[in-house]
């Protein structure tokens, strides 16, 4: 990560933080069963499915569920002194319309007062959608620094997790127009940044470019462990 793009994805953190710390301290005593009958199983005491998604994700061809489980509103029950914190949690359906527990990302998605100031009035909202069994989660958020985060997760059998193959980040400056992009492929361990500068009328734009090597150390994150907070 850049150091612009650290220093404006910590100003984000410091509007939201405490919002991010009550939620990651609340999805994190969340514990899930490993098998259930129905979707309802997987759903804890004082939790809804907020968001359904249907999709064969391990190939064959059965169809399976990422579910976005949402704390009931603070307004109406006192719970966990944040507002609506959110856990996404992948189903493999089995043949007999069972489920088996994939995965779960206690840390993977903002709540819904999370995303700063730039959300709507009720809050923000992750955009989640899968194709060729990859797993896009898009968020955005911020103030005078609005940040775009766009990950994509797929299936990897040998380790039987949900793998994190992309990554892509980006930081506006809404009052310099200044933008930095970083994209990381997991998969062939390529790194690519970016920052685009404009003069004081918004044109002539400049562009720099990096190539790196991502560390192998660095290439190998699940979703269960990806903290989004802590990237």
């Amino acid at each position: 990560m850049t150091n612009k793009i650290k220093i404006a994805y910590i100003y984000l953190l410091l509007i939201i933080g405490p919002s991010v710390a009550n939620a990651g301290l609340l999805t994190e005593q969340l514990i899930f069963p490993q098998t259930g009958i129905t979707l309802n199983n997987f759903v804890p005491k004082d939790w809804f499915i907020e968001n359904q998604i249907n999709n064969d994700l391990d190939d064959d061809a059965l169809l399976d569920t990422i579910l976005v489980l949402k704390e009931r509103s603070r307004k109406q029950q006192n719970f966990s002194g944040t507002l609506g914190a959110r856990v996404l949690v992948i189903l493999f359906r089995n043949k007999d319309n069972s489920f088996r527990l994939g995965g779960v990302g206690k840390n993977l998605l903002w709540c819904e007062q999370c995303y700063g100031t730039l959300s709507e009035s009720n809050g923000g909202t992750p955009e989640i959608k899968v194709k060729n069994k990859i797993i896009s989660i898009y968020q955005a958020g911020g103030s005078r620094e609005a940040i775009d985060i766009a990950l994509k997760f797929r299936y990897e059998n040998a380790s039987s997790r949900f793998r994190l193959v992309g990554e892509d980040l980006v930081v506006r400056d809404r009052l310099s127009m200044e933008i930095n992009r970083e994209s990381r492929n997991y998969l062939n361990g390529v790194r690519i940044t970016e920052n685009v500068i404009f003069d004081e009328n918004g044109e002539n734009e400049k562009s720099t470019k990096r190539i790196e090597k991502i560390s192998p150390a660095k290439l190998r994150l699940f979703i269960d462990t990806y903290n989004i907070n802590t990237r």
